[in-house]
């Protein structure tokens, strides 16, 4: 059996501009849908309010960087499209 690992990088020659993502302004944290009230131990009974604005100098990658503070992968959808091709651990996609 074959295993694979997905992780972030840090390299600027792949991603433009470290972190490659930065809350939008104005965005409210405390909010009862926030990102920020998402545990890292559990699934949340809403869908998570992620307002974000991608670095200028950010390259375009199907990952990005969770670096504004929550939990779990920003994915686009040809990459989704992939991941769904696999056994995964338990998880859950958000629009």
């Amino acid at each position: 059996m074959r295993y694979f690992s997905i992780s972030a990088t840090h390299d600027l020659g792949i991603i433009g501009h470290y972190s490659q993502t930065k809350l939008k302004d104005g965005y409210n944290p405390t909010l009862h849908n926030s990102h920020w009230q998402v545990r890292a131990d559990e699934f949340p009974d809403f869908v998570p309010n992620l307002e974000l604005e991608i670095d200028k100098k950010a390259k375009p990658t199907n990952f990005l960087d969770g670096a504004s503070g929550f939990n779990g992968f920003l994915v686009d959808k040809p990459f989704k499209s992939i991941l769904e091709k696999f056994r995964l651990p338990p998880h859950h996609f958000y629009p």
